[in-house]
């Protein structure tokens, strides 16, 4: 089940979740990061519900 879930949570962000609001994460090893971690798809997700 919570990799069905997970899964959809995916899907949905490569479809419609990344033109959204987003969380800003501050962290000093966020500044090289060029790809979204799950924690921030899941923020962005939240953020939208």
């Amino acid at each position: 089940m919570a990799w069905f879930v997970g899964t959809l949570v995916i899907h949905w962000h490569s479809l419609v979740g990344h033109e959204g609001s987003h969380v800003v994460q501050d962290r000093p090893w966020y500044a090289k990061k060029v790809t979204p971690t799950f924690a921030d798809i899941l923020g962005a997700l939240r953020l939208q519900l």
